[in-house]
């Protein structure tokens, strides 16, 4: 499946570290020095936007003649010391994201073994040998500056980073005059606010507008499409499915094909394991042409989950049929209102109460599949 995971208030609490009162005071300050409204409107209407809109922005904007990138970026200036690194959270993610992308938190190369195609110490190595695997993006309002400091606090660097020879998405969707965060070596994988503007230019939009959230899938095909070309892999799949199209099924021996063959003379014992030197480029291509496979076959609406604190911010990936996970903040409950009602009746919407019980939602639908 490929998962869409928003950050604040999703991945961590704002009531472990604030960030909301931090961000609707920066909100009524911008407000204050930009505009003539009065004392009690600045402190009702914007966050009233936040609440309704799953961001305190467009609408304010459009009313107001503001500069939306100036706004953003003003109200996500926050303190990140309070943001500690979850490792049960990484470990989860990184579980999620299948046998590709097992990592090691020692900085020493020494014994570092491959794992199903990724570098890992024998003591850390995730054991992914049944073909599970998901392709997570971040997928956020906020700039990529503030998603690059959360998620680098939270100790997901290794969820959410990918090396830039098998992965473009920076180098597409980073406006040219805000580069913080890039870097030569790596690629951020998932969408802020400067990413779903640029998708939707030149009206710009952003979750929990639909158009918002068809520019994503729009992009993910092409993600798709500049990794076949980049390893030249001919598609063994001519078409991406439509919005609207059925799903595709998943091939019986599809988790046989995703797992590595062992080099010819190399011992049954070692079966999955190999050492650095005896991985070739032939092996790395025949690697990359299976993942690529299953990736395509992945795309699908019927295959993809939004997992969001906002409820409003699942409302439009439903109706489009996709799947959608709510990370209930507080004490809320479901609205007696559609889609939710009916999604929650057929499965397409789960409510959780704490991200780490993610896991056990997107098992089960792969268990559905």
């Amino acid at each position: 499946m490929f998962l869409l995971i928003d950050i604040d208030n999703t991945l961590y609490k704002y009531s472990e570290t604030g960030f909301d009162t931090v961000i609707k005071s920066l909100i009524v300050k911008f407000i204050r020095e930009c505009t003539d409204l009065s004392m009690e409107t600045m402190k009702t209407l914007p966050w009233e936007h936040y609440l309704s809109n799953g961001i305190s922005l467009l609408e304010f904007l459009k009313d107001h003649g503001v500069s939306a990138k100036d706004f953003t970026d003003y109200m996500h200036q926050c303190s990140y010391h309070k943001i500690k690194v979850n490792v049960h959270l990484e470990d989860m993610l990184n579980r999620l994201k299948g046998a590709d992308y097992v990592t090691t938190r020692s900085d020493e190369k020494d014994d570092h073994i491959l794992v199903n195609g990724a570098y890992a110490s024998s003591t850390s190595a995730i054991d992914c040998g049944d073909g599970k695997r998901h392709y997570l993006y971040f997928f956020t309002n906020a700039n990529r500056s503030h998603a690059r400091r959360i998620l680098e606090s939270l100790g997901l660097r290794s969820v959410f980073t990918r090396q830039r020879q098998t992965a473009s998405l920076n180098q597409y969707y980073h406006y040219s005059y805000d580069m913080d965060g890039y870097e030569e070596d790596v690629d951020w994988v998932g969408f802020s606010y400067e990413d779903q503007w640029r998708l939707t230019e030149p009206e710009i939009t952003n979750k929990p507008a639909r158009r918002a959230y068809e520019a994503i899938y729009r992009a993910l095909e092409e993600d798709i499409m500049r990794d076949e070309m980049q390893w030249g892999v001919a598609p063994s799949i001519t078409n991406f499915p439509s919005l609207d199209a059925e799903p595709v099924a998943m091939t019986d021996d599809l988790p046989s094909l995703l797992k590595k063959e062992v080099p010819s003379g190399k011992n049954d014992e070692v079966d999955e394991v190999e050492t650095y030197e005896s991985w070739d480029q032939k092996h790395r291509a025949e690697r990359a042409r299976r993942l690529l496979l299953h990736k395509r076959m992945n795309l699908h609406p019927d295959r993809i989950a939004m997992v969001d604190d906002s409820l409003t911010n699942l409302r439009e990936p439903l109706l489009l049929g996709w799947k959608a996970v709510w990370c209930v903040p507080g004490g809320e409950t479901l609205p007696d209102e559609e889609p939710y009602q009916e999604a929650y009746r057929n499965g397409s919407l789960k409510i959780i109460h704490d991200i780490l019980e993610l896991e056990k939602v997107i098992n089960a639908w792969d268990d559905e599949f």
